[in-house]
């Protein structure tokens, strides 16, 4: 029985182990934006930069191309101001990357920008 025991812990300890390898791998982040239409497409703890890119394209579609790419444990942000301004920002948190999105489309277009979208990987 105590052979039993151990054995089904070993599986359990090796399941946690796997399981924490894979979320590790996850945290990959990527806004593609459309400068002609405006369209943009966000993605966030991928499982990798190509996933991310991939998804971030298939949300803003045709004609897009990817502005800014966050890794594990960062966030990334994009902002809207007047006219065609943008700007994209990334940082350690949420506050961080908005101030550097909205910092950005601010030096086109001053004092009209406001965080559209943001998104933080969780490693």
């Amino acid at each position: 029985m105590k052979r039993m025991h151990a054995v089904g812990m070993a599986l359990a300890l090796g399941v946690s182990a796997v399981a924490g390898i894979a979320y590790a791998r996850s945290g990959w982040g990527a806004l593609a934006y459309n400068t002609g239409n405006g369209r943009w497409g966000f993605a966030y703890d991928k499982e990798g930069q190509l996933a991310a890119d991939n998804f971030a394209y298939a949300e803003c579609g045709a004609g897009c191309g990817i502005v800014v790419r966050f890794g594990p444990g960062q966030c990334g942000a994009f902002a809207r101001g007047s006219g065609t301004s943008w700007g994209k920002g990334w940082g350690a948190n949420r506050s961080q990357a908005e101030a550097n999105a909205v910092a950005e489309c601010n030096s086109v277009a001053p004092g009209t920008c406001a965080p559209k979208v943001w998104g933080c990987n969780s490693r």
